[in-house]
């Protein structure tokens, strides 16, 4: 067998591998998880898990952009009092 071959096929294994352990917790979540729980505390959990999943969005990039801008420099060139400001607009905005 071929290098290429032998590496795909354990990459193919792995990424099998990583769907059916997924698969499985996603089947266990869904069918006992209400059980335990409650319909009704377990459609707010679904419902946090849908809003927690748009969150890493509500900056619009404002943090990478610091950091594009400013990744480079050392912690003591910094203009602190640039930055005090853009934190607490970035905090109260949200």
């Amino acid at each position: 067998m071929s290098v290429k071959l032998k590496g795909f096929i354990r990459n193919f294994s792995y990424t099998l591998t990583s769907n059916l352990i997924s698969f499985i917790i996603s089947t266990l979540v869904i069918l006992i998880v209400p059980k335990l729980i409650g319909v009704e505390e377990y459609g707010y959990w679904q419902l946090y898990l849908f809003y927690s999943a748009y969150v890493g969005f509500l900056h619009f990039g404002w943090n990478d952009g610091i950091y594009l801008r400013y990744g480079g420099k050392e912690y003591k060139d910094l203009n602190k009092k640039y930055f005090f400001p853009s934190f607490i607009c970035w905090l109260y905005c949200r």
